[in-house]
């Protein structure tokens, strides 16, 4: 494992340095992916309709949400993590300035077989739609736990958010 390296994922860069990951938002103004997106809806007729039905009824506020999604994934990552971390098995956000920088501890990749941890196992069984989410690659190994270190995506804080919200040990 290298000391300092990069990584990209759909929504952020993580800096890794020594133990330390460090997620960034990533910019979703790129002039070429906009073009062609805009293109492929605009053919089908569904420009508008694909961003008020996935972001937001009002077309300005779902192009602002879009666009600041990064940023908002980042946040829900710290309050996930400062609400859930003693129940879920998921890494730590040590810090977090206003969603523009999250800081968490680094795992070792997992090698080999991966068995998913029992709670969002039962995740899985109750929305089905999480299984491309809740992959390998999104795990890393701590010594001898594994916990899950991007818990960023939209359907999986909604559905943590929905499932342990009806327990009072959750409240």
């Amino acid at each position: 494992m290298p000391f300092l390296s990069l990584a990209y994922g759909d929504t952020r860069v993580v800096l890794l340095i020594g133990l330390i990951a460090i997620k960034f938002p990533r910019p979703r103004i790129e002039p070429l992916w906009w073009i062609k997106r805009f293109l492929f809806y605009f053919r089908r007729g569904e420009v508008v309709k694909q961003m008020t039905t996935r972001y937001h009824e009002n077309l300005l506020l779902a192009v602002a949400k879009y666009i600041g999604m990064p940023v908002f994934t980042n946040w829900d990552e710290w309050r996930i993590s400062c609400r859930y971390l003693e129940y879920l098995p998921i890494a730590p956000t040590y810090f977090s300035f206003l969603g523009l920088i999250n800081v968490q501890p680094r795992g070792k990749p997992i090698q080999g077989k991966f068995e998913l941890p029992v709670e969002f196992a039962l995740l899985v069984a109750s929305n089905p739609q999480l299984a491309k989410t809740l992959r390998k690659d999104n795990f890393c190994q701590f010594g001898e736990r594994i916990l899950l270190v991007d818990y960023g995506e939209r359907e999986l804080r909604r559905a943590i958010k929905r499932t342990f919200k009806l327990s009072p040990a959750f409240a």
